[in-house]
């Protein structure tokens, strides 16, 4: 299993979930802050880790070694 997201996508979805119903706002600062706001309400999502990733973090570096060790990021 390889879990994959798309950031623009999951964006563009909990964006429009947060103005559903609105029209137009009043102003482009009140569009920034709503889309500011709408990013700091999901940032917990993005940072949520696959199920199961430690395994199929093994199983690749066991199938391609180096080429898939350099680019993981240790924390």
């Amino acid at each position: 299993m390889i879990y994959t997201t798309n950031p623009v996508e999951a964006f563009a979805s909990h964006h429009s979930q947060a103005h559903q119903g609105k029209a137009a706002w009043v102003s482009d600062t009140a569009l920034i802050k709503q889309i500011y706001l709408c990013l700091i309400h999901n940032e917990k999502s993005w940072k949520r880790s696959a199920y199961g990733w430690k395994a199929i973090q093994r199983d690749l570096t066991e199938k391609y070694g180096e080429r898939f060790s350099k680019h993981l990021i240790e924390k």
